[in-house]
Parts: structure tokens; C-alpha cells; sequence
């Protein structure tokens, strides 16, 4: 959904609140995709470390990735939220477009996913 947005800016004609709000919610993808990166080198330090022990503490691993994935998904919900509440100021047009856009996707996936059966069925 957010990608579907995103890759309309220039179709939406955006009022000057709405494009404060779009600034935000890329500044909150941006962000979150930098906290989840950064987790996951923690991860990876941590896993590096404890095989590095004679007897590595797989449940710490296991903490840290859990804590990670938990983190990130709140971060996604967030993210999500503002752009939901962008699309909420949105007139029936711009709506319009956006609808157009998500149905025009789903056609995509639709079509590869039927050629990706039809691969797998030769």
C-alpha cells in the first residue's frame, strides 16, 4: 500500500498540509529502514559473539532477534499510520487515483503470479 502511494507524488496534486504529512511519513520509512538495518548488524554482532564462545548462548541470539523483529514491527505500524492518516485527508480524486493504482498492481501480481503456476506445471 505504501509503495503504491509513494509512486503517485506527482499524480496527487498535494495541498500544502498533505505534503507535510507525505514528508513525514517518508522521513518515518526513512527512518525505520535505518533503525531495522542497525538491527540487524546488532544481530549479526551478536551471533558473530557468541560463536566465537566454546558453548554459544543460542537463546541470546534468539532474545536479540525477537527483540529486533518486535521493534521493527512497531516501526512498520507506525510508518503505516502515517501514511494511512495522509490517505485519510485525501479528496475523492486523489483517492481515485489511488485506488486505480493499488488495482492496477494487484492486476501485476495477479498475471505473475498465474505465470509463475503455469512455470511450475510445465
Amino acid at each position: 500500500f505504501v509503495m503504491g502511494i509513494a509512486a503517485l507524488k506527482g499524480q496527487l496534486n498535494l495541498n500544502t498540509s498533505q505534503q507535510a504529512m507525505w514528508d513525514n511519513a517518508v522521513a518515518a520509512g526513512k527512518a525505520a529502514r535505518d533503525s531495522a538495518r542497525a538491527s540487524h548488524q546488532q544481530m549479526h554482532a551478536t551471533l558473530t559473539a557468541e560463536l566465537a564462545k566454546a558453548e554459544p548462548d543460542l537463546a541470546a541470539v534468539a532474545t536479540a532477534a525477537d527483540a529486533a523483529r518486535d521493534a521493527a514491527a512497531a516501526q512498520h505500524r507506525q510508518v503505516r499510520a502515517a501514511w494511512l492518516n495522509l490517505y485519510s485527508t485525501f479528496t475523492p480524486d486523489q483517492k481515485t487515483v489511488v485506488k486505480n493504482a493499488l488495482q492496477q498492481k494487484l492486476a501485476r501480481m495477479d498475471q505473475f503470479r498465474e505465470k509463475m503456476q503455469q512455470r511450475r506445471g510445465s
